[in-house]
């Protein structure tokens, strides 16, 4: 009779272990692991209200980027920005860029504005002024680049053209073909 209570102890203990596993996988809630595709296609982190400030080699400031969200793209490198203002030091003259959208490469070095890009220089008598639905920034370099069509201000004057090509280093902003100027009084 004694064997019988030890087997009856053991297989009381093995039911209720089995029934506390049971309950405790049943309880559990369920784990989604997202597919390493889609993984890759999440941001691995988020900033908001984001300053990312650029210093050139010899220690003076080239831009501040501020922008209301920032998100960084594990696979490619490049982080995505919303509603960005950039203050770019040049040697030349300071600009400030204003844009809706943008992606700044994983290098820091080449920044794509896209949305109802506006540009203007900073703290002179006579600003120049254009506005651009997309241009790239070359940060190192001091060049903005766009293929789109660009209207340019200064003063009375009114330019349009398609393309542009800004090197803010020498202080130029030229417009690349079909363009056309008047003066506005």
């Amino acid at each position: 009779m004694k064997t019988w209570l030890v087997r009856g102890t053991w297989l009381a203990l093995a039911v209720t272990a089995g029934l506390t596993t049971w309950l405790l996988l049943a309880n559990r809630a369920p784990s989604v692991r997202p597919s390493s595709a889609a993984a890759g296609r999440q941001p691995d982190y988020r900033l908001s209200d984001a300053d990312i400030t650029r210093y050139a080699s010899d220690g003076r400031r080239q831009s501040v980027l501020h922008a209301a969200s920032v998100e960084h793209m594990p696979v490619s490198g490049d982080s995505r920005l919303t509603a960005i203002e950039l203050h770019y030091y040049p040697r030349a003259q300071a600009w400030r860029l204003r844009a809706a959208h943008g992606v700044l490469s994983n290098d820091g070095d080449r920044l794509a504005l896209t949305g109802s890009v506006r540009a203007r220089e900073v703290d002179v008598p006579d600003p120049v002024h254009f506005a651009a639905p997309h241009v790239v920034v070359f940060l190192s370099t001091h060049q903005i680049r766009s293929d789109a069509r660009v209207t340019l201000w200064r003063g009375a004057q009114v330019t349009t053209g398609v393309g542009l090509l800004a090197d803010l280093h020498a202080g130029t902003v030229s417009l690349l073909r079909n363009v056309t100027s008047r003066y506005v009084q």
